[in-house]
């Protein structure tokens, strides 16, 4: 896609995929683009500005929970903050903010995630982890495969260090079958009562909510 117009242009919910260059914008420009909700997925760069203005490309998905890489996936002045985390409209599951800070020591040192596959058919489920302070800190990204159910590997589990005050754990499964649950562990390896979430407790929102 090339813009390069001097009159205002706008770029909306567009999925741009598997190009050398999803967006180009050549030097004509002169009212900043607005470049939103749109998902980026293997390109070669994302983005290339060429024009003298910076590009609004706020809240885009740009192929990961990170967001894109200055230099890499987008090339020139292009305000990219804030980005999403996930695709415009994918759902996905999420604990929600898990407050951690006991009167003493934290309760949950590590997070214990089962996720199981009911259907027929193979799916994948996408783990992201973030450790809040004012911001949120990814420091959890993780793509697994589950086989078709009673099949081996249809149940996966991994085990996550969570020793922060407050923490949240993201999923973004193929199939809104996935089964989900998070578990608590304290030093010693034992369940934590108060961080224990089954599937049906855990909040289902749409990507760009």
């Amino acid at each position: 896609m090339r813009l390069a117009s001097p009159a205002a242009q706008t770029v909306e919910r567009n999925r741009i995929i598997g190009n050398s260059v999803g967006i180009s914008i050549a030097s004509p420009v002169v009212v900043p683009p607005q470049i939103r909700y749109n998902t980026f997925i293997a390109n070669g760069t994302a983005m290339v500005n060429n024009s003298a203005v910076a590009v609004d490309a706020e809240n885009n998905f740009w192929g990961s929970a990170a967001g894109p890489t200055p230099g890499v996936d987008i090339v020139g002045p292009v305000d990219f903050t804030p980005f999403l985390q996930v695709p415009p409209g994918q759902p996905f599951v999420t604990t929600g903010p898990i407050a951690n800070r006991p009167p003493s020591a934290r309760p949950t040192r590590q997070l214990y995630v089962v996720i199981e596959n009911p259907n027929d058919t193979a799916v994948s489920v996408q783990i992201q982890g973030y450790y809040l302070t004012n911001t949120q800190n990814l420091y959890v990204l993780e793509q697994i495969n589950l086989a078709a159910e009673s099949s081996p590997g249809s149940k996966v589990s991994r085990t996550y260090f969570a020793n922060f005050d407050e923490f949240e754990f993201r999923f973004l499964p193929s199939d809104d079958r996935v089964l989900i649950s998070v578990w608590g562990l304290n030093a010693n390896g034992q369940l934590v009562d108060p961080h224990r979430l089954v599937n049906s407790e855990l909040s289902r929102f749409e990507g760009d909510i």
